[in-house]
């Protein structure tokens, strides 16, 4: 057992090379892949993304390398016989925000306490169902690097215990998939009824950086820890790095006195014990959450309530945005225009979002290209390679919607773009993104001469 402990500690302080936009792995369900392939296939696959043979030491790990302009990628491996034990990497902080998301995204990973420490900004999650452990290192030394360091493990799933707890006994049950709305708290004039902004919701996280809570015997107080809020139409989960709670869900009704989506919570005994009320501020552009025992000695108030992930029922989540969506009719509807045959014309880039440029309101997005398309090569066969370059790109329908998803004034039926895809089209394109892009360039021959010098999305995919 030190054995093991003193590899994965050696793992974790070997850690200090910077990598950049999550090392090839693209997410989290990656590398956790890796260790469904034979040593050689693990090998094959680390020396197919540019990385060569370093050294391996005596306790068994091995690294790989790979050196660009500017950086020098790492990643360390510990086979068992030949299948892979441990994988340990680090990215920088903003590339491994995204790990981090798709670690807090699975409810399979639990949080350890017993292998978590605050003050160092070590943290330890653990999945019974995969057989895995990761331990991730936010410490003083790493994010003065501006890094953040992993270490992935298989975890002897023999030795994990067989035995049931609350969280599985609510959270496992069958399930029958159910939408739910989430409301404003302003009501529509012509039936006086609350406007929708959620609708037919199957899955959100909201995220709360303050809590205000009171309980019995016991004066409000408050807490400034990151809290998940999780809910379905069946069940309510709310933590924080050193607490977590579960509920089923037994009722959803809108509740006229608060002006908020109601909903009826279950203890494991399946007995009413608590409410939730959940609205949409359009104002703030953030939700009002509240969570209350129904004795009302019990309260949670969630401040500065934001939208992380939505999944809505019976829809897949726009993965890509073609031009119609992003393009005024205008300028394809006419097939006797010359910019009609433009506009629809795709010449492929990959890229991440480098910055979210700010412009009078408006939002224009600076591209680091990592890649070009042989279509794309042939239309600027006599210019410099773009790989590697920076391009500002505009997003055109950028303020199509206001706050309260009303069109503004004069551009309805310009664009093929609903609101829950503006929203989604504006999650998508957050930095740090991996996409995969083509643009129009304005001018004359294009989109006329006002436009002259600027680029704009005609195509917008997003890559994991």
């Amino acid at each position: 057992m030190k054995t093991k402990i003193k590899k994965v500690i050696l793992l974790v302080l070997m850690l200090n090379i910077c990598l950049l936009y999550s090392q090839n792995f693209g997410n989290f369900s990656n590398i956790e892949k890796l260790f469904n392939l034979t040593k050689q296939e693990v090998e094959k696959e680390i020396k197919n993304n540019g990385y060569q043979f370093k050294d391996k030491d005596k306790s068994g790990i091995t690294t790989y390398i790979k050196k660009v302009p500017g950086y020098t990628f790492a990643v360390n491996l510990l086979f068992g016989g030949t299948q892979l034990k441990m994988i340990g990497w680090d990215d920088t902080v903003r590339g491994g925000a995204f790990i981090v998301n798709d670690v807090g995204y699975d409810l399979s990973y639990k949080i350890d306490e017993t292998k978590t420490d605050d003050y160092l900004g070590v943290y330890t999650s653990v999945s019974n169902e995969k057989g895995f452990q990761i331990l991730i290192g936010k410490t003083i030394p790493n994010l003065n690097k501006g890094m953040i360091s992993f270490t992935l493990m298989k975890i002897d799933s023999k030795k994990i215990k067989a035995q049931k707890s609350i969280t599985s006994k609510i959270v496992e049950e069958p399930k029958i998939k159910k939408g739910f709305n989430i409301p404003t708290e302003s009501y529509i004039e012509e039936n006086n009824k609350p406007k929708i902004y959620d609708n037919n919701l199957e899955y959100i996280l909201l995220q709360s950086p303050t809590v205000l809570w009171k309980k019995p015997n016991v004066k409000t107080s408050v807490d400034k820890s990151d809290w998940r809020l999780e809910l379905t139409s069946n069940t309510f989960i709310m933590k924080s790095l050193n607490y977590e709670r579960i509920f089923k869900v037994k009722n959803v009704k809108y509740d006229d006195d608060f002006q908020m989506q109601k909903f009826e919570l279950a203890d494991e005994n399946n007995i009413h014990n608590f409410n939730l009320f959940v609205s949409y501020i359009e104002e703030t552009e953030s939700y009002r959450v509240l969570v209350q025992s129904i004795d009302y000695k019990e309260e949670y108030q969630f401040q500065t309530v934001k939208s992380k992930k939505k999944v809505f029922l019976n829809s897949t989540p726009s993965e890509n945005f073609t031009y119609n969506k992003l393009m005024d009719k205008y300028y394809y509807e006419d097939s006797e225009s010359m910019s009609s045959e433009i506009v629809k014309e795709y010449k492929f880039l990959y890229g991440v979002v480098k910055k979210v440029i700010n412009n009078n309101g408006d939002n224009d997005y600076k591209i680091h290209i990592t890649k070009t398309t042989k279509e794309f090569d042939d239309l600027h066969s006599d210019m410099p390679s773009f790989v590697n370059k920076d391009i500002i790109v505009n997003l055109e329908p950028d303020d199509l919607y206001n706050r309260s998803g009303k069109i503004k004034d004069g551009w309805k039926g310009r664009y093929d773009l609903s609101f829950d895809d503006y929203k989604k089209l504006k999650g998508l394109l957050v930095e740090g993104r991996k996409i995969k892009f083509s643009y129009v360039e304005g001018g004359a021959g294009a989109l006329g001469t006002a436009t002259a010098g600027l680029f704009f999305f005609n195509y917008i995919e997003k890559i994991d």
